[in-house]
Parts: C-alpha cells; structure tokens; sequence
C-alpha cells in the first residue's frame, strides 16, 4: 500500500517496493560547515548585538535541528525502511518549520553584516 504524500489517499502497487520510492535519509547530506564557519567568526570577532543575536538564534536552531529533529527522522525513515507500517508524523513539519526560521535568521544576519 502506498501513500501519496500530499493527500494521503492509498494506492496498491504490487510492482513497487519500498526500497523504490527513495524513502529514508539522503546518503550525502548537506553540511552545516559553513553556518558553523560564521558562527565561529562572530563569535570570535566581538559583533555588536544586531548580529549576535541573529547569530545566537541560527546557532541554537541548528542544534536543534540536529540533536532533536534529524535522530528523530533517521529512527523513523530506518523502520519505514524495515517494512513497519508506522502512522503519519509531523516531525517533518517541525524540520521544514526550523529550515525556515533559519533562513529568516541567516538574512537578518546577512542584513546587519552589511549594514556594519
């Protein structure tokens, strides 16, 4: 039984598997290097406050990204991955939610390092 995404509506397709609908974790996934990069260089540096708060803000979301959200995801997409018929998660909700506060905060970053 397969699910589409999306709506949720089920579909039986004896002639796919599991292993075909490329669910679980990517083999290479993105760095955070160079968050970490900048991270380190304002920390370092001694910013004013409008860049070390946006700063601090992507440090701790990131963090949390990858000590809460993506073991959480990798347990999941290991027993999708086993065969077990598991009910609908929204941890990739919380994921995509922490993707875009980051992106919010990285341009607030980008904003106040032009602006000194």
């Amino acid at each position: 039984m397969l699910r589409c995404a999306s709506c949720g509506s089920q579909a039986r397709a004896p002639s796919v598997s599991r292993s075909g609908t490329s669910v679980g974790p990517l083999p290479s996934r993105p760095s955070p290097d160079t968050i970490v990069v900048v991270i380190a260089a304002i920390a370092v540096g001694g910013a004013p406050a409008g860049i070390t708060a946006p700063t601090a803000a992507v440090a701790v979301l990131l963090l949390a990204q990858l000590a809460v959200v993506r073991p959480i995801l990798n347990r999941r997409s290991d027993r999708v991955l086993a065969g077990e018929e598991l009910p609908r998660s929204r941890v990739h909700f919380w994921y995509v939610a922490l993707e875009l506060l980051k992106v919010v905060a990285l341009i607030a970053l980008g904003i106040g390092l032009l602006a000194v």
